[in-house]
């Protein structure tokens, strides 16, 4: 968090300047469309935002750590959990007011890349949090890297009057009635599928002076109190941390 904002305001010290953060990329062909449903209340007041990614990465004890498990390259980011907070952020456009998080890591040691040398593991293979909102919408998550079979990828959110899922493996968005088991493809409009143009849009912006649209600095700030927030309650054995 310090770092981010350290960097924040570098930023507001140079104003003429642009920066961007490279934004997650596996929602955006569907990002205004579910942000466009949430406004227009076709799933009702939002109660639950739920995200599930798993695999089997970290399985094997005997396989050599990856980056991701080196907490000088990857911080305090745990496993994939930053970025898929990073897209609820965009689309809820609210921050959890506190969080609860337990982690564990099962393989304690495993072999540096480079052959017989061991490092400690210290970044959770498998965590799960909960965060509350002001409104006191719930965020649920789920990540792991020792779930063997088929992987699970998806966000999942629920309303009063429906629930949107949205299924990263397929690349396809769905939507249920309140109380109904059956689910209804939402079709995208071809005009609403954004695709990855990160590096065009950064270009234009320090060229043309277009706004930032997708992940600022100030969006940032956001993920990096949300990621420390829940590295530091699961290392703390699990207590609530406030953003």
């Amino acid at each position: 968090v310090a770092e981010a904002e350290a960097m924040l305001d570098a930023s507001k010290r140079n104003p003429k300047l642009v920066t961007q953060i490279v934004a997650a990329p596996m929602s955006l062909d569907f990002d205004e469309t579910i942000i466009g449903l949430l406004e227009s209340g076709v799933i009702g007041d939002l109660r639950e935002v739920c995200v599930t990614h798993t695999g089997a990465q970290y399985a094997d004890g005997t396989a050599p750590h990856g980056w991701r498990q080196d907490s000088e390259l990857s911080g305090y980011n745990i496993i994939s959990m930053g970025i898929y907070y990073e897209i609820i952020l965009r689309w809820l456009k609210k921050e959890p007011e506190k969080v609860f998080a337990s982690g564990t890591v099962f393989t304690k040691e495993r072999l540096a890349d480079e052959g017989s040398r061991r490092v400690k593991i210290e970044i959770p293979e498998s965590i799960s949090f909960i965060g509350i909102y002001p409104d006191e919408t719930r965020l649920v998550g789920h990540f792991s890297g020792i779930e063997n079979g088929a992987a699970r990828n998806e966000i999942r959110l629920n309303g009063s009057k429906g629930s949107l899922r949205l299924d990263f493996a397929s690349e396809r968005l769905w939507r249920s009635a309140v109380g109904s088991s059956d689910e209804i493809e939402v079709v995208i409009a071809p005009g609403a599928r954004r695709g990855w143009q990160v590096e065009a849009d950064f270009v234009e912006s320090i060229r043309k002076g277009k706004p930032v649209e997708l992940t600022s600095f100030e969006d940032g700030l956001r993920y990096m109190r949300f990621t420390e927030a829940i590295y530091l309650s699961s290392k703390e054995g699990g207590t609530w941390k406030t953003l």
